[in-house]
């Protein structure tokens, strides 16, 4: 009963969310707006991005409060973009066309605060488990309520002035002196400290986490990088102004808009979580590359026009044609130089199970004697990270019983969904047991194959050891 209340609650918010931001670029559309214009208001796609990856997590994991904080957040985004185009069009465009006009300019300046409020916080301080890091952060939990709090004051205080006035000039009615200018001043700050102690709450639990978890936090360490890279490149002005000139914002709103609750989502589900290693790897390599050939091709454009117009006297084009010659040679070269670099300080496996099939290979290669632990250890491991287990353990035979000697991701008994022998039939000298997969789909016989195979390696070594 529960889980149908659930899922009819999911499904009914997703569906206002969708309406809220399918309304909004209706409305865009009869005020005149271009798609460029629509494309880049990123209300009304994160009110469809999130809301598409909180149905997800609602459904699969109903447990997990952060589906329901980014169905608030697309509903509290996308409600700003709807009321300003709501307004705009009852007010400006066809006067008196549509009711509420003064009510959804009221809207459009203030839905924005909760939203980003929880977006900052909680969203960040709860995942990617829906618990908090630990029991010590509950009073900091309610101190991110606090910079929300604050902001009601001057909710309240910009009613009076809802209607036109607030539509078109919003600064000249907040408060520029006195108590109120006072809360508002204090809210920010204090919502950037909570979010900052929210991430460090991500560093810290990224310190203390398994594999698993750690390849969950890298997906939003990787959007939030992209978010944060293109906000400074937002912060230079000739940028700024080249992006709004030629109204190319779009290209900055729409993946901006759509990268972060897509790795939110896709962490938290732990779908091919491998994936993020191989996408940080790529990015760390063309964004460079793209910045090198950018420099390159104006720098060369530019000296090439000079000679021509002192050889000459007169531009030409081939300079545009030897610029791409040069690019065209210096590509391979550059990528490859990068590639090296990045592949030195960030090596990735290039297949989910490139690593486990490596230490296959290194323990078949073994000429002398290794230290036991290690080598159960990083088997363990090895095989949790590589199928997404969520827990396991290994079991050793020792003076005729089998104990257990290793665990990670809180492994109980009972819980295995995975057998795989260590060692070859008669000489087994162990067991490894894997629980369910993150994401609850069924391992693989090739993975069961696989996994066998190196247990059988290992129980050689392991039995070379133990006579030596």
């Amino acid at each position: 009963m529960k889980k149908k209340a659930l899922f009819w609650a999911a499904m009914s918010i997703g569906l206002l969310n969708v309406a809220i931001g399918i309304g909004s670029v209706i409305l865009s559309s009869m005020n005149g707006a271009d798609w460029r214009s629509i494309l880049s208001d990123g209300g009304w796609i994160l009110a469809l991005s999130m809301t598409s990856i909180a149905i997800l997590i609602a459904l699969l994991r109903p447990n997990n409060p952060l589906g329901w904080i980014f169905f608030a957040v697309g509903f509290f985004q996308g409600l700003v973009s709807f009321a300003f185009q709501y307004a705009t069009l009852a007010l400006v465009t066809s006067p008196g066309a549509l009711p509420g006009g003064p009510l959804m300019s009221w809207l459009g300046q203030v839905a924005w605060f909760p939203g980003l409020n929880l977006m900052l916080t909680y969203a960040v301080l709860l995942f990617p488990t829906g618990q908090l890091p630990s029991r010590r952060w509950r009073i900091f939990a309610w101190i991110c309520a606090i910079p929300t709090l604050l902001f009601i004051p001057l909710v309240l205080s910009i009613w009076p002035s809802r209607g036109l006035e607030l539509l078109l000039n919003p600064d000249s009615v907040t408060p520029a002196t006195g108590v109120l200018s006072f809360f508002l001043n204090l809210s920010f700050p204090l919502l950037l400290a909570c979010g900052l102690v929210s991430l460090a709450s991500l560093i810290i639990r990224y310190r203390k986490a398994d594999l698993i978890i750690r390849r969950q936090i890298k997906w939003v360490v990787f959007a939030v990088g992209i978010f944060l890279l293109t906000e400074l490149l937002q912060g230079v002005p000739a940028i700024y102004a080249f992006f709004t000139d030629n109204k190319l914002t779009y290209l900055v709103s729409v993946p901006v808009s759509i990268a972060l609750p897509a790795a939110i989502g896709m962490a938290i589900l732990r779908y091919r979580l491998w994936e993020i290693d191989i996408l940080i790897n790529r990015t760390l390599v063309y964004i460079p590359l793209t910045g090198i050939l950018s420099g390159l091709y104006a720098a060369s454009t530019s000296l090439l026009q000079r000679a021509f117009v002192a050889i000459t006297g007169a531009k030409s084009d081939g300079a545009i044609v030897l610029t791409t010659l040069i690019l065209a040679s210096t590509f391979t070269p550059i990528k490859n130089a990068l590639q090296a670099l990045v592949d030195r300080r960030f090596k990735n496996p290039l297949e989910p199970l490139a690593a486990l099939k490596t230490f296959k290979r290194q323990i078949q290669t073994i000429e002398e004697v290794v230290d036991r632990e290690s080598a159960v250890r990083r088997f363990l491991n090895e095989s949790a990270a590589a199928l997404q287990a969520s827990c396991g353990a290994v079991f050793l035979a020792h003076e005729g019983l089998s104990r257990v000697v290793l665990v990670t991701g809180g492994w109980e008994a009972g819980r295995e969904t995975l057998t795989i022998p260590i060692g070859k039939e008669a000489n087994n000298v162990g067991t490894l047991y894997l629980g369910l997969r993150g994401d609850g789909t069924a391992y693989t016989e090739a993975e069961g194959a696989l996994l066998t195979s190196v247990a059988e390696s290992l129980g050689r070594v392991l039995r070379l050891i133990d006579a030596a």
